[in-house]
């Protein structure tokens, strides 16, 4: 297991430096805002950055991973958030972006996290109307409003 591990790691690495050399090819500011480069540059940079960890936390962790296939509620978790996603992605257009990235993290904290009702819908509504708020205002990308208006 730790040898497959590390070869993830690795072609994790190429994927994350081969994303970040792409994203240097686009413009990183276009005047005052952020350009079509900005994003892509940080989110291959970081994710090259994670994975060189993981490979280097992966090489100094001796113990044997537990390579186990998931259990019935594992199976159960991992259906379910394909389902959501998938359903999300469908109705991404005629729900909006703030409904579908609302229900997405709703039934995927709902299903895979440990919290309260008042928590799962606080977190859901604050990150899927925050990230509206950024995305639209600040980096001005256009997203889908849906039957909200925004």
């Amino acid at each position: 297991m730790r040898r497959s591990l590390l070869v993830v790691a690795v072609l994790l690495v190429v994927f994350g430096a081969y994303f970040t050399v792409v994203a240097f090819e686009l413009p990183y500011f276009q005047r005052i805002t952020p350009g079509p480069g900005f994003f892509p540059r940080w989110v291959g940079g970081l994710f090259t950055v994670l994975a060189a960890l993981l490979f280097i936390n992966t090489l100094r962790n001796r113990e044997e991973l537990d390579s186990s296939w998931p259990d019935r509620p594992g199976w159960l978790n991992i259906g379910v958030t394909v389902g959501v996603l998938a359903f999300s992605i469908l109705l991404f257009d005629r729900l909006g972006y703030v409904l579908s990235m609302a229900l997405l993290m709703l039934v995927t904290m709902a299903m895979l996290g440990r919290h309260r009702l008042p928590v799962i819908v606080g977190v859901s509504a604050f990150t899927s109307i925050g990230t509206y708020l950024l995305f639209s205002t600040w980096l001005r990308v256009p997203l889908p409003r849906g039957v909200l208006g925004f």
